[in-house]
């Protein structure tokens, strides 16, 4: 546990961050890297951010923290099935002064004024006797949709609900951010990751990174989706210079040279992914179509049920098969399914608790086209690290269009017109894909089947579609769950410069919207400038 009388005073930070000490100025470069311009940038911000604090609490000891948003090279969506992602840090990012308290009030402000201040206690929040149970916790709460206390309530209670005879320690924090909100970099995860570590420092938990990971996303549950930990795992794990290997079900973490020669530019389409409750339905109808989808292999195929735990155990190498025998499996469960079909196939209780999350889908759950994405996106991500370690990244990128492709609703032409874009996995589809395996046809492969996720917008669709067309770009995509936000595109480094200039010139002009893309520079992850590390 961490008392305020052992931490370093708001002023002192402040003067240390206007006139940085040479060995603070080292500190900022190892989490930043060597760009002047950022590490101005980031001076500037904390240096706001603490006169801000001392305005609200005055003189106090302070712990900061900065949390970075992320961004998914390869392996979206797929985290909660047990596939890999390949995230990187970035220089966008939330930061934190937080104050102990001695009850148990969070008191949380931020600097941007669009979001109330706001306050509450953990122990009516979590009282003891509902502690123990997280799954009936959040079921019966009652929260207020789009409100960002949300992600700092579903932060503490989740630690409250794990250590439940300790009764937490409430704090006063203040953050600031430039993630912005609604584009797919995580700045809701950074939420939940800031509050928590600030929140095991205040209190003396003993818990490992890993495990806390898993919290993370569990405690995002408490807004309504449900979701894995990827983005917490790439905050909590990330490292300058390296993409994160990661793999949860147990959780994995490799780490990967960036490849030399080239720039992530990430570009927001300016289509913020909306927070409604529509928005909502369709991730969680995604969710539950890989759940379906799992159980109607495992009741179709039982002698293979015992090697099934997860959607990324199907396949050739986990079952002892040949390739083919994967589309056959897919096969055999329904293009879309009504609830009123599952319900005659699985237990009545055991639907309940998967249909809670959402509304029924019009025209049932597209559980095929979804299943082939998540199998091919489990492989997709696997690879990956192989190919960046090889510097085999014409192949990479070529992965990334095929990844987006299954996420797409709408192809453009080169003429900017839009066509509406539909992959449907029907039977002659498999079918001729095993027929193209016995012919030793490489592109047949599941590595290469977009499958049906349908989690992009249009926006996203006209960038990825002017992005391929512009010299030196090598492959371009969506990150994060969809429905709006950004498209990472990987360009060789001398061509950069120029693709800027032609996506303003091609995308935001002709709309009239502000300038939206820049270089992706890889930071540090989640960490307390207090320490060197909160592990």
């Amino acid at each position: 546990m961490i008392l305020e009388n052992k931490l370093k005073k708001t002023t002192t930070w402040l003067e240390e961050f206007k006139h940085p000490s040479p060995s603070f100025q080292q500190r900022l470069s190892s989490i930043y890297g060597g760009s002047s311009f950022l590490l101005g940038e980031r001076r500037k911000s904390f240096s706001r951010l603490l006169a801000r604090s001392v305005a609200l609490f005055g003189e106090r000891g302070v712990l900061l923290l900065r949390i970075p948003g992320r961004v998914n090279l390869m392996g979206v969506h797929i985290e909660h099935r047990g596939g890999y992602v390949n995230s990187l840090a970035i220089q966008k990012e939330i930061i934190m002064a937080a104050y102990p308290r001695g009850d148990n009030l969070i008191r949380g402000f931020n600097l941007n004024e669009e979001f109330s201040p706001f306050s509450f206690s953990i122990g009516k929040l979590l009282p003891s006797e509902k502690r123990g149970n997280w799954l009936k916790f959040i079921s019966e709460s009652k929260i207020t949709p789009g409100a960002w206390e949300n992600y700092i309530k579903g932060a503490v209670s989740r630690l409250q609900d794990y250590f439940p005879r300790k009764n937490l320690l409430g704090m006063d924090f203040v953050i600031d951010g430039n993630i912005p909100s609604g584009c797919g970099l995580s700045s809701s995860s950074a939420l939940i990751v800031g509050t928590m570590l600030a929140t095991i420092v205040f209190n003396g938990l003993k818990i490992s990174r890993k495990a806390l990971t898993e919290l993370c996303g569990e405690a995002e549950w408490y807004v309504g989706t449900r979701g894995g930990a990827g983005d917490h795992a790439a905050m909590l794990f990330g490292e300058k210079g390296y993409i994160s290997h990661l793999r949860f079900f147990p959780l994995t973490v490799e780490k990967v040279l960036l490849p030399s020669g080239y720039t992530i530019v990430m570009c927001n389409s300016l289509k913020k992914a909306p927070k409604s409750k529509e928005a909502r339905d369709a991730y969680n109808q995604t969710i539950a179509s890989y759940e379906i989808a799992l159980k109607l292999i495992k009741r179709n195929y039982p002698l293979l049920a015992g090697k099934i735990k997860y959607l990324r155990d199907v396949n050739q190498e986990n079952l002892k098969v040949k390739e083919g025998k994967i589309y056959e499996i897919l096969k055999s469960i329904p293009q879309r399914v009504r609830r009123k079909e599952l319900v005659g196939l699985f237990s009545e209780e055991e639907m309940k608790k998967l249909f809670s999350t959402h509304s029924e889908p019009k025209d049932g759950y597209r559980v095929r086209g979804v299943a082939l994405f998540a199998l091919a996106e489990c492989a997709r991500g696997k690879v990956a690290a192989e190919l960046l370690k090889k510097g085999r990244i014409k192949e990479f990128g070529e992965l990334m269009y095929i990844s987006h492709n299954g996420d797409r609703v709408a192809f453009f032409s080169q003429d900017g017109k839009m066509s509406l874009y539909k992959n449907e996995v029907t039977d002659s589809y498999l079918e001729q894909l095993c027929k193209d395996l016995k012919n030793k046809r490489e592109q047949a492969r599941i590595l290469f089947q977009p499958g049906d996720s349908r989690c992009s917008c249009k926006e996203l669709d006209e960038l990825v579609d002017i992005s391929k067309t512009i010299p030196g770009v090598i492959g371009a995509s969506l990150t994060g769950a969809g429905f709006g936000g950004v498209i990472l595109v990987l360009v060789k480094n001398t061509r950069a410069k120029k693709f800027l200039e032609e996506i303003k010139k091609r995308y935001y002009q002709p709309k009239r919207l502000p300038f939206a893309a820049e270089v992706c520079i890889p930071t540090d992850g989640a960490g307390i400038l207090n320490y060197a590390t909160t592990d």
